[in-house]
């Protein structure tokens, strides 16, 4: 695919802008473009950059003379394009791209999503937002994705295009000298090296495989538990083998998820997309939680898994209780205010693993390895009510009952 881009310097003129937008068109198609992309409003000069004015004249629609007639340019050329107008649609204006195909019909409108307010840019005096979001719309190039001017600084914009199958993102802008730095600060830098060796990466058929690969240094929950039992066996081999146990119980669950996504197609691809949103959030906030309570900022409220089973006797001034570590929960027990506590949790063989082998109370000052055997633990209940506690990852908790 051979693609031009318009470069233009925009005049004050819309006559004279849009003799230039068909002259561009033409001279592509003689060098043999397949697509011609163009700037923002490349019929009008950038009024945004002034603060309510009357541009009504500058309004377009998709039966305007300019647009029929550059659709009629791309079915005699045989070139796809990519224009950019202020147009209005169902009452309401908008800064939109179309794409149209090298037949001359409309195949796609993609709208302004963010719409920027500040010096020089006073684009929520004359834009109305997008109600349909980001789009990608097929070709027989593949798929096309736009994202119009300050859309650009915002990363959901390239990656939900990208999610959705995107080929190819054009981007649309108007820029002036003034622009000012603060639209700046939405944008994440990336470092040009990156971007390199990702253009060279992805002509190749194995880009997919690199990427997946990649994917294994993201700093994951599981992943991370997972690094750490390879590096506790102490053996090269037994770590190797734990990691790919591990890759391929995730395949499944991948190889599936991927599927879903295919199967369901496009017309549910946004449904999926705000479940997967919403999962991620509650996973996000499970984590927050959990790394508040283990560092001892929030509070433990939590229903534990074991029973109130074991109850303290006190013999001679000290309350003696006696339990059984399991592999999948921890004990509940029963204590008396105000006076010590020997605690002594039994381990058997095979029932410490990665995540129970250390306990973490910040209430009562608790930070205990287990071994295999006898393990004693000894404190001071100060107050009456129930204390949490909960193994050193946050996953497994169990309550010790204050009682009078």
């Amino acid at each position: 695919m051979k693609i031009a881009l318009a470069q233009m310097q925009i005049s004050s003129e819309i006559e004279a802008n849009f003799e230039k937008t068909i002259r561009l068109m033409k001279e592509a198609a003689l060098k043999g473009a397949d697509l011609i992309c163009f700037p923002e409003i490349q019929l009008t000069p950038f009024f945004p950059q002034y603060e309510k004015k009357d541009v009504s004249a500058y309004v377009m629609n998709e039966h305007s003379r300019y647009v029929r007639t550059i659709c009629k340019v791309c079915r005699e050329e045989r070139i796809f394009a990519a224009p950019n107008f202020y147009m209005e649609e169902n009452g309401k204006k908008y800064d939109m791209s179309l794409l149209i195909d090298d037949s001359g019909l409309v195949i796609g409108k993609q709208k302004m999503v963010h719409i920027a307010q500040c010096k020089h840019f006073y684009e929520q005096d004359y834009y109305t937002p997008s109600e349909e979001g980001f789009q990608v719309f097929q070709t027989k190039f593949g798929k096309i994705g736009i994202v119009v001017c300050f859309d650009r600084h915002y990363p959901e914009s390239i990656r939900t295009e990208a999610l959705r199958g995107a080929e190819l993102i054009i981007i649309p802008t108007a820029n002036t000298t003034a622009e000012p730095s603060e639209l700046q600060r939405f944008s994440v830098p990336f470092p040009k090296r990156v971007f390199r060796v990702f253009r060279k990466a992805s002509s190749k058929a194995k880009t997919p495989f690199l990427i997946g690969l990649l994917n294994g240094f993201m700093p994951c929950g599981p992943l991370q538990a997972m690094w750490l039992i390879a590096l506790a066996s102490g053996s090269a081999l037994n770590g190797a083998v734990s990691m790919l146990m591990f890759s391929l119980g995730t395949l499944p669950l991948m190889l599936g998820l991927g599927s879903l996504v295919v199967i369901l197609g496009k017309k549910f691809a946004h449904t999926v997309q705000n479940a997967g949103a919403v999962i991620i959030a509650v996973m996000g906030l499970a984590l927050f939680t959990q790394g508040g309570a283990l560092s001892g900022i929030l509070p433990v409220g939590i229903v534990s898994a074991g029973s109130a089973k074991d109850i303290a006797v006190n013999i001679g001034g000290v309350q003696i209780v006696s339990s059984e570590l399991t592999p999948g929960s921890y004990p509940e027990i029963t204590v008396q205010n105000g006076i010590p506590v020997k605690w002594n949790i039994h381990a058997e063989k095979g029932s410490i693993n990665g995540c129970n082998n250390k306990i973490i109370s910040h209430d009562l000052g608790i930070e205990y390895e287990f071994h295999e055997g006898d393990n004693i633990i000894e404190f001071t209940p100060e107050s009456t009510g129930d204390i949490s506690y909960s193994c050193w990852m946050g996953m497994i908790y169990g309550k010790i009952h204050v009682k009078e």
